[in-house]
């Protein structure tokens, strides 16, 4: 049986593994990673 988890974050976690060039521990962690077009444009 495959359960599938959603977990919603700010931008904090990610902005600080992408500072320490750890990204992978994402999808490693949850698999698919999907960020949505207004976190990554900026403002």
């Amino acid at each position: 049986m495959i359960c599938t988890m959603l977990v919603v974050s700010n931008t904090s976690p990610i902005l600080n593994l992408a500072i320490v060039n750890q990204l992978i521990l994402l999808r490693q962690q949850f698999g698919e990673i999907l960020i949505p077009e207004a976190a990554i444009s900026p403002t």
